[in-house]
């Protein structure tokens, strides 16, 4: 059985996690990633890359770290890149593990003069251990512009075992100076909300409603407890929103609360890169700690997410798969104006592991629609849809860990539009125009393949298009 994904990025020999040093560069998309050849049997952790002119076909190219210094001997963790003077600089953590045991994190850089082979710099580390009042917990610099100059945000822990934002800044990319942690409101609930924070990223956001840029800060909090529909990972993704422009950096007073970014599964440590007039992401199909996925028997585990372009409107991130990926799509099938009423049905031709289908639905009276995609007579991912909360169910696959249903809320429970890519063991889904979106891994056997739809009450199927995805 293969669990490979057609176009989704991955390693086939290695455990991979977080992408790091996302760019856009003269044509050029680069990825890195956190990379462990060794895996399952050894662990050495260093960056991977790749790159592409498309976001579909990606070239492999040499590993652009690898943990072979003092100072990042026990992995070269996670960080962001940035051009300067026409070369990519990398900035990223190393880790250490010293005689005792304990912990010591290190703030590194690397360059590439040709984009392919990089240099880490001979000063490094650029900074040595935490800033006062911080823990070893102290890692993940993602790296921008500040006005002529140069800043970092930084995810970190206090010695209180608070998750906070830490914010650097630079003349240079090689002296930094500490700024202090990003603020909030006094008595703000982000003032003790989880243990540590990873992976920010502080990037502005053109409001297409309010007409106004702002500034969001994504990161992903450890140690919030579940809380109904919220917070039912292992960790959390999510970000905040200030009321103002991009500017002021070091406080988000007035900010909005903490929203998820992904309600699904398998979604953390997303990075973000503006390309042009366009903001993407790419996250990590993961989570911390959860390797038992049946691809570890294939010496292999973890995947990304497709590219997804980011839309703020009226303070919520809306999200959709980068418009490329359409060119990956093949034969096309089509249902216009289909109604059920207390019945079900298969669609036709609407079948394969690896396809792009959009099915948009009337549910005004409908007590309930259930879609089963990915449908054999035993397995199935299922989507429901009933009194204006969507929820997605996995129980019925060959990976169902703990707590297999995840559910969001919808602001209209009078419509759905689920758009579905499908590659294999990977899913995304994006709801009514990408204003939430699941990820999710989808270990499943190969006649898993049909879709079914089932209405109690009636529903109509205003349209449904099915596309079957093609290697890259």
């Amino acid at each position: 059985m293969n669990n490979q994904p057609v176009y989704h990025i991955f390693s086939p020999d290695a455990f991979i996690n977080d992408p790091n040093g996302l760019l856009y560069d003269n044509g050029w998309y680069h990825v890195f990633y956190q990379w462990n050849p060794l895996f399952p049997e050894g662990k050495r952790i260093g960056w991977a890359h790749l790159r592409s002119t498309d976001l579909i076909h990606w070239e492999d190219l040499p590993p652009a770290l690898l943990p072979d210094d003092w100072y990042d001997r026990n992995g070269c963790y996670s960080g962001s890149a940035i051009i300067k003077d026409g070369q990519i600089h990398l900035l990223y953590t190393g880790n250490v593990r010293n005689a005792a045991g304990n912990r010591e994190v290190y703030q590194c850089l690397a360059v590439s003069e040709d984009g392919e082979h990089f240099l880490k710099y001979p000063g490094n580390p650029l900074i040595s251990g935490p800033a006062e009042g911080y823990t070893a917990h102290f890692r993940d610099p993602k790296v921008f512009a500040d006005k002529d100059a140069y800043a970092f945000v930084l995810g970190a822990q206090t010695t209180a075992e608070q998750g906070r934002v830490l914010l650097y800044r630079s003349p240079d990319l090689l002296s930094w100076k500490f700024d202090g942690a990003l603020q909030f409101d006094t008595g703000s609930p982000l003032g003790q909300f989880g243990y540590m924070w990873e992976c920010p990223n502080l990037f502005a956001l053109y409001d297409t409603e309010q007409q106004q840029t702002h500034a969001i800060l994504l990161f992903c909090p450890q140690g919030l407890q579940a809380d109904g529909m919220h917070f039912a990972n292992r960790f959390q993704c999510g970000y905040v929103v200030a009321p103002g422009p991009f500017e002021g950096i070091r406080t988000f007073c007035g900010c909005t609360s903490f929203e998820e970014l992904d309600k699904g599964f398998e979604f953390y440590a997303p990075q973000v890169v503006h390309a042009g007039n366009r903001t993407l992401l790419i996250g990590w199909m993961g989570m911390p700690d959860e390797e038992d996925q049946p691809s570890k028997t294939e010496n292999w585990m973890h995947c990304l997410t497709v590219p997804r372009e980011l839309q703020l409107k009226n303070g919520k991130i809306h999200q959709q798969p980068a418009v490329e990926l359409q060119a990956l799509r093949g034969s096309k099938r089509t249902i216009e104006m289909l109604t059920l009423e207390n019945e079900s049905l298969l669609l036709p031709g609407f079948s394969g592991d690896c396809y792009d289908m959009q099915l948009t639905f009337d549910t005004t009276q409908a007590q309930t629609v259930t879609i089963y995609l990915r449908q054999n007579q035993k397995q199935s991912i299922i989507i429901s849809f009933a009194d204006g909360i969507l929820r997605v169910d996995r129980s019925h696959s060959r990976y169902a860990p703990e707590n297999p249903i995840r559910q969001v809320a919808l602001a209209d429970a009078t419509k759905l539009q689920l758009r579905v890519l499908s590659d294999r063991s990977a899913m995304e889904l994006f709801i009514n125009a990408g204003v939430e979106a699941f990820a999710l891994r989808t270990y499943l056997d190969e006649d898993a393949v049909q879709t079914k739809v089932a209405v109690n009450g009636k529903a109509t199927l205003t349209e449904a298009v099915f596309f079957s995805m093609n290697r890259a």
